[in-house]
């Protein structure tokens, strides 16, 4: 029995455990040859086979709006997660979520380039980490160290969508390079947390004050 494992605990730890998932996955399980009608327990060398199947049948979202946005182009049906960490798309974070709804939106407007003016270092990093792969090029302005004003005016002319990210580790003199003569194109975002961060740019875009990209120079 130790090479066995509950059928019903394996599909929770694949992410199928939802009482409203568990019985499609089952049968796509059973469609698949991995298992019967009627068995309760399966070999545990089946479960990547398991979970491959699974994964190409099934799409796993939890539901919220940038989650949902993010699959829209995804032919599989839904099944609601074991719980929030296993939505395929967030994992169960804000970040992921809110970042997943931002990405939607920046495509739709043909947005590729974006520069984000403060924020920690960390926050940076996770802003790196959460936009790049999508293949947004991404200008990263320490708002505490010295900007002239033709870099801030180059980071401007390159941009399709400046972030102004107050109320985290941006000096006043940093910002106002970028804010000065309210250029349509710049976004301020005046809480912490990179969902705020999200949330500001999508209501800025939902106001149509975004201007278009221009094909800006450089890369």
């Amino acid at each position: 029995m130790a090479d066995d494992v509950a059928i019903d605990t394996m599909l929770e730890r694949l992410g199928f455990g939802h009482p409203e998932a568990r019985g499609p996955a089952r049968a796509a399980l059973e469609e698949a040859g991995l298992t019967h009608a009627g068995k309760q327990r399966i070999h545990r060398a089946k479960e990547v086979s398991c979970e491959e199947t699974l994964r190409g049948r099934y799409a796993v979202s939890c539901g919220r709006s940038g989650c949902v946005a993010a699959l829209a182009g995804d032919s599989r049906p839904r099944l609601p997660p074991s719980g929030p960490s296993d939505c395929e798309v967030c994992r169960g974070s804000d970040n992921r979520a809110a970042t997943a709804e931002l990405l939607q939106a920046l495509a739709g407007r043909g947005v590729r380039k974006v520069v984000v003016v403060g924020g920690s270092p960390a926050a940076r990093e996770e802003i790196q980490r959460l936009l790049a792969p999508a293949g947004l090029k991404l200008r990263l302005v320490d708002g505490t160290a010295r900007r002239t004003g033709d870099q801030a005016r180059g980071d401007l002319a390159w941009a399709d969508l400046v972030v102004v990210w107050g109320g985290t580790e941006l000096d006043h003199k940093v910002s106002t390079l970028y804010t000065d003569g309210r250029p349509r194109h710049v976004v301020s975002a005046s809480r912490r947390g990179i969902a705020a961060v999200a949330d500001a740019v999508l209501r800025h875009l939902a106001g149509g004050s975004a201007r278009l990209p221009r094909g800006g120079r450089g890369a």
